[in-house]
């Protein structure tokens, strides 16, 4: 398989996709933060400058995968989106809370600490922005993560149903 350079962000940071047995791009000419996935292992390395590293998130999370079809493109390929998003962790108790006034993608939400109830996922950039939950979910099982992979195009605020509210979010700026 040849090495695909699949996504090139406004920062410059690179995506590469190839096969364990490909030579990885040289580390010193690839913007540092850019991304190597391996396909045939499912590692996953990051440039540090000078050379690849396995990512720290691979080894403890491993590799989620996310896509469009690009029905654009002269094969019709796949866009895909590596996520090496932020985790915010949030202290909400029942109180709206802005994470992003940017469009941005969730990846995963988890609930901390036993939580009771639902946590709402609204599609806002200011709190009060939103009126309707894009997600709802139920996070009352402590600590087991919701995959959404779920776009927001305003920005996200995050809001609790119970008091002691706690989650964390793994979410991706557009």
């Amino acid at each position: 398989m040849a090495i695909q350079k699949i996504q090139v962000f406004d920062s410059g940071v690179h995506m590469y996709v190839g096969l364990s047995t490909d030579t990885k791009p040289r580390a010193s000419i690839v913007p540092p933060g850019s991304t190597f996935w391996e396909s045939d292992t499912d590692a996953m390395y990051k440039n540090a400058g000078n050379s690849w590293v396995l990512s720290n998130l691979q080894v403890s999370l491993g590799t989620a995968l996310a896509g469009e079809r690009n029905r654009n493109s002269p094969a019709a390929s796949w866009l895909l989106a590596i996520p090496h998003g932020n985790v915010t962790r949030l202290d909400i108790d029942t109180t709206e809370t802005l994470v992003s006034s940017l469009p941005c993608i969730v990846l995963t939400v988890t609930g901390n600490d036993g939580n009771v109830g639902y946590t709402d996922l609204i599609d806002a950039n200011v709190i009060g922005g939103g009126s309707t939950p894009k997600y709802r979910i139920n996070c009352g099982d402590g600590v087991n993560p919701h995959v959404i992979m779920g776009r927001f195009e305003n920005g996200l605020t995050v809001d609790g149903e119970s008091a002691g509210h706690d989650v964390t979010v793994c979410w991706w700026p557009l």
